[in-house]
């Protein structure tokens, strides 16, 4: 009679552990399905997942949330949704990234808003330093930059390198975003952990419409970087002379 109680028991036991390992399986399907369908932008699938008691903030394999894969797509509906059912703004990916650095990352003006909105922290820094108004000067997103500039974005901030939105705008010679910046009150003469300006920066890339910018803002051409390196110095080592020439006519004027 001992005998079988215990194994009636064990079975007890065994069956136990089956339901509670099909509802953790039944948890991590339902969660994977919200991501599923958030990647896809299927409002529908996201409010049935939803309903099935999803974890709203629950993570994929590289720390991704639904909001974070939302939002890095451009879904605006299914972005609202998940703001709306209490989706966490602030959650990082492996890389410390937010939704709304994501969403910054793929120029989503619209996406942005949204998150703003909601409270988004907008001065948030990932893994490398990088704020949302950095992200978008690297990435060229003019519409992005000036949404986060008119919700006060500091354009003082700077990425592990020591560079500035406005530096790594004019290193990857996004003419607009420059402008914008520029036209912001951007500091035209800060200078990077080497020592070099924005001009410095544009006199290396060679990109003509950008020193004319930063020129006509004011900037310093006989300021020198660690190196003891101008601006002029930087563009004719680089071999450019229509650069150089621009430069030599600056200074002569002043």
């Amino acid at each position: 009679m001992k005998k079988y109680l215990v194994a009636c028991v064990a079975i007890f036991a065994s069956l136990l552990s089956c339901c509670h390992d099909q509802g953790v399986s039944n948890d991590i399907n339902i969660n994977s399905t919200l991501i599923l369908e958030c990647r896809k932008g299927n409002i529908q699938g996201v409010e049935n997942c939803l309903r099935q008691k999803a974890d709203i903030n629950t993570m994929d394999q590289n720390g991704f949330t639904p909001l974070m894969v939302a939002s890095d797509l451009g879904h605006d509906k299914v972005v609202r949704l998940l703001l709306l059912m209490g989706a966490d703004t602030e959650k990082k990916d492996h890389t410390g990234k937010t939704p709304l650095m994501w969403a910054s990352f793929a120029g989503h003006a619209s996406v942005v808003r949204l998150l703003l909105l909601a409270g988004a922290d907008i001065e948030a820094k990932d893994n490398n330093g990088m704020t949302s108004l950095i992200i978008s000067s690297l990435q060229g997103y003019s519409d992005v930059v000036h949404i986060l500039l008119t919700e006060g974005a500091n354009m003082k901030a700077r990425e592990k390198r020591g560079l500035t939105p406005l530096m790594v705008a004019v290193m990857q010679t996004h003419e607009e975003v420059v402008r914008q910046l520029i036209l912001s009150g951007a500091d035209i003469e800060e200078k990077s952990a080497s020592g070099q300006t924005p001009l410095m920066f544009a006199s290396y890339v060679g990109h003509v419409p950008i020193i004319r910018l930063l020129l006509l803002a004011g900037a310093a051409t006989q300021a020198r970087d660690n190196q003891g390196m101008t601006a002029l110095m930087i563009a004719s080592e680089a071999g450019h002379q229509e650069v150089v020439n621009i430069l030599k006519e600056s200074e002569n004027k002043k």
